[in-house]
């Protein structure tokens, strides 16, 4: 979810240049992932089913601070409980929820120099 919001040219450097697979649904190429996180760059929040334990789901949204990610949002369990169709519908929320606690952070960063 961070590196989404990490330019390009760092996210190998953080990462390393080997994505580990943890499940069979982990993305382990650099172009898919870089795919995958334009598409989290868009729409604002990551979904992710099966990525890192095979039996989770989640939805993450950044609290974004001059640009950069501070901090996540994030709404995790079961997937039985947590399809991919609302996972969507709670990604909106959440990042609506992250924009809010972004807004209060900038406010608050202004305010205190």
């Amino acid at each position: 979810m961070f590196l989404a919001w990490i330019p390009p040219e760092e996210r190998r450097s953080l990462v390393g240049r080997v994505l580990e697979r943890y499940t069979p649904a982990t993305v382990t190429d650099w172009a898919r992932l870089d795919r995958e996180l334009a598409a989290v760059l868009a729409s604002g929040f990551a979904v992710a089913s099966g990525e890192y334990e095979e039996y989770t789901a989640a939805v993450s949204a950044p609290v974004l601070v001059g640009g950069r990610p501070l901090a996540i949002v994030n709404l995790w369990g079961p997937k039985g409980r947590l399809p991919k169709a609302r996972l969507r519908s709670l990604g909106e929320e959440l990042r609506r929820a992250a924009d809010e606690i972004s807004s209060t952070l900038s406010r608050s960063s202004t305010t205190d120099s």
